[in-house]
């Protein structure tokens, strides 16, 4: 379980510091382990976070160009 100043990447699920980049969606604050995974969500936020709620397992985004995991 992560601690208060942790949050996970929902884009790409990397465990980071809430300190890094983020962004507010619907009134959330969300944060990134780069700016490539800000702009990702930012395309089409509703992607990312149904399908952290969803019971299947959750693969990965691939970076095309970038590797911030």
């Amino acid at each position: 379980m992560f601690r208060k100043n942790k949050a996970i990447d929902p884009v790409c699920g990397m465990g980071i510091e809430k300190d890094r980049i983020s962004t507010t969606y619907e009134g959330a604050t969300y944060y990134f382990c780069s700016e490539d995974c800000r702009m990702e969500f930012q395309k089409n936020p509703d992607k990312y976070l149904t399908r952290r709620t969803s019971d299947k397992k959750i693969e990965t985004h691939r970076h095309s160009t970038h590797h911030c995991c």
